[in-house]
């Protein structure tokens, strides 16, 4: 918080008082449905989907080495985010706020859409011999793992750029207060996973960003606001002169 704000000096005590306002603040609740979003995401890329490569025994019997390919086409989508954000980023104002989430959890959806086909209903949970609508092959394991990936770069530039514009003087605070969310959603959906076939944990990740998506745009309205309130008072002369037009003369 120093470094944000250097004349701020905060003790413990402040730090941690500091710390609990960012995690119930208005604003940063407004933006609670995209941060439980990407919470499930993590959830889903680091324990769900990779379960399903151990427990799939059509798999784990053809493919003895799918964990490394899991590994490197992630790590590719990781790279080839990373190349597409910035030339974006510069050529478009505000990538990071609107258009780079839309597209990260457009993304997220479609990926789940293909592991509800390609995988074993239940090889989330136990070992499991049956097949998916597709054959489960290793090109779906890269295929996914690349937009895993690739989503990953996407959700945490998106997730920063929000951070860093939600609280002023508050953004390492507001980061930490996302991160908690993250967890307690991941840890949710993790408690109930042996229970949740692959699509029962697709239909209610995928209802989650569709939320998450439609919720995001209300928020962005209000934080662009807050920063600019002029945007209200422009708004507002729109509003009354659209409602003028409507009446009957």
């Amino acid at each position: 918080a120093s470094s944000e704000n250097p004349r701020e000096k905060l003790s413990l005590r402040e730090q941690v008082g500091a710390m609990a306002s960012v995690l119930v603040h208005p604003r940063l609740l407004l933006f609670l449905p995209r941060f439980i979003s990407h919470g499930l995401f993590v959830s889903f890329y680091m324990i769900i989907y990779p379960s399903t490569l151990q427990y799939s025994s059509i798999l784990a019997s053809r493919y003895p080495m799918l964990t490394a390919y899991y590994a490197f086409a992630m790590c590719a989508g990781c790279t080839f985010g990373g190349f597409l954000i910035a030339p974006l980023n510069r050529r478009f104002h505000d990538f990071g706020l609107r258009p780079l989430y839309y597209i990260t959890a457009g993304v997220q959806l479609i990926t789940y859409a293909i592991a509800t086909l390609s995988v074993p209903n239940w090889s989330t949970a136990r070992p499991s011999s049956e097949s998916a609508y597709l054959e489960p092959h290793v090109v779906w394991v890269c295929v996914i793992s690349f937009l895993l990936g690739f989503a990953d770069t996407t959700n945490t530039a998106s997730n920063s750029v929000i951070c860093s514009r939600m609280i002023r003087g508050r953004a390492s605070h507001t980061y930490a207060a996302a991160r908690f969310y993250f967890g307690v959603a991941a840890a949710i959906v993790l408690f109930c996973s042996p229970m949740l076939s692959m699509k029962l944990h697709a239909m209610i990740f995928a209802s989650v960003t569709i939320i998450s998506m439609i919720s995001y745009n209300f928020a962005v309205n209000h934080l662009e606001i807050s920063e600019d309130p002029t945007k209200k008072e422009n708004l507002e002369p729109q509003t009354s002169n659209q409602v003028e037009s409507r009446s009957p003369l």
